[in-house]
C-alpha cells in the first residue's frame, strides 16, 4: 500500500480533522458550547441576527448585534411565539427583554 493509498483509506474512515462544536460567548458569562441547542438565523430584524434555545434548560441566547444576551427560565411557547413574530424586536421587547433575567436562578451550568 502506498502512503496515498493509505492516507486515502484514513480519510475513508473518518480519520480527519474532527469539527469542534460551536461556542459563543455571551455578555456578562462568556463562552457557551452551543451542542445542546436549537438555533436560528433571524433575517426578518435588523437587530436581533440569531436566537438559540435550550428547552430543557429553559435558557434562551438571543444575538443583538455582534453580542449574545442571555435570558432564563424562558418557556417553550414564548421562544417560538418570538420565531414566529413578524414583528420580533417588538415582542422581544415587550416580552423577553426585561422578563427572563438570570439574576434570580443564575444561568445553567454547561
Amino acid at each position: 500500500m502506498t502512503r496515498w493509498s493509505a492516507l486515502a483509506t484514513i480519510l475513508a474512515l473518518g480519520y480527519a480533522t474532527p469539527v469542534l462544536a460551536e461556542s459563543v460567548s455571551v455578555k456578562y458569562r462568556g463562552p457557551v458550547p452551543l451542542d445542546t441547542f436549537q438555533c436560528t438565523d433571524i433575517t426578518k430584524s435588523k437587530f436581533i441576527k440569531r436566537i438559540c434555545y435550550d428547552k430543557d434548560k429553559t435558557y434562551l441566547l438571543i444575538q443583538l448585534g455582534d453580542d449574545y444576551h442571555q435570558y432564563c427560565a424562558v418557556d417553550q411557547t414564548t421562544e417560538s411565539q418570538l420565531l414566529a413574530s413578524n414583528e420580533i424586536g417588538h415582542l422581544y421587547n415587550t416580552t423577553i427583554r426585561h422578563h427572563f433575567s438570570c439574576r434570580d436562578t443564575g444561568p445553567p451550568t454547561y
